[in-house]
């Protein structure tokens, strides 16, 4: 079996023991906080999400992948009210 990881943060930004050592926004409930000095917004939010999805299936149509498995996924009961919206 074939994994991949896809991930947002950049290994020349880990310490050695593989702690991510910048400032940068981690979910969805980070949206309208200031992540390295930018303020994150849902648009933003919403275009790096859509890139990781655009990655994986150029990838799975690339090889010709007829399944994937997803194997370690955060579930999150996110309400509206949950955010801190600007």
């Amino acid at each position: 079996m074939h994994h991949l990881r896809f991930s947002k943060y950049d290994i020349k930004y880990r310490n050695e023991l593989g702690h991510y050592l910048r400032d940068d926004w981690t979910s969805i409930s980070d949206v309208g906080k200031v992540c390295e000095d930018e303020l994150l917004t849902m648009e933003e939010y919403e275009r790096v999400e859509r890139n990781y999805l655009d990655a994986l299936l150029d990838i799975i149509q690339t090889i010709g992948i007829s399944h994937i498995t997803i194997a370690h996924i955060d579930w999150h009961d996110f309400t509206q009210n949950d955010f801190d919206f600007p």
